[in-house]
């Protein structure tokens, strides 16, 4: 496969795959899941009040040991200074999301809200960390 700088290779495009034994690939057309599910936007108040997007290099898994959807998104509120935050969110069937109070980071003066910081960037989690408060 042409790894160099710039080089693009279609996700379905199996020509660059050195070995194909026992593999069938298979493309099914998507369907809109009927509830619909969708992460809400904040109060108007609230730092997420404009934009709650976990589709812009954030995260959705579902965690195994939890046995909970977890989620990382990036929003922005209403203000002048329009300013882009990250945020956490927790689902038990992907359907319905609930937003953390955290308490770490402070938005108008309060920590009561589910920022969990305001760098950008995709949150993956590791196994191998004995220290749960460093797992993701």
């Amino acid at each position: 496969m042409n790894t160099d700088a710039g080089t693009r290779v279609s996700f379905l495009d199996l020509d660059e795959i050195e070995s194909r034994q026992n593999v069938v690939q298979t493309v099914c057309q998507a369907t809109k899941h009927p509830d619909n599910p969708v992460l809400p936007l904040g109060a108007v108040d609230e730092w997420d009040s404009a934009q709650a997007s976990p589709w812009a290099s954030r995260t959705v898994i579902y965690d195994e040991d939890d046995g909970i959807y977890k989620c990382w998104y990036s929003g922005t509120d209403l203000s002048p200074e329009h300013r882009f935050m990250s945020g956490y969110a927790v689902s038990h069937d992907g359907v319905v999301w609930e937003k953390p109070r955290l308490g770490l980071i402070p938005y108008q003066g309060r920590t009561d809200n589910n920022i969990c910081h305001t760098g950008w960037g995709p949150v993956l989690k590791d196994t191998l960390e004995p220290d749960p408060e460093r797992r993701y």
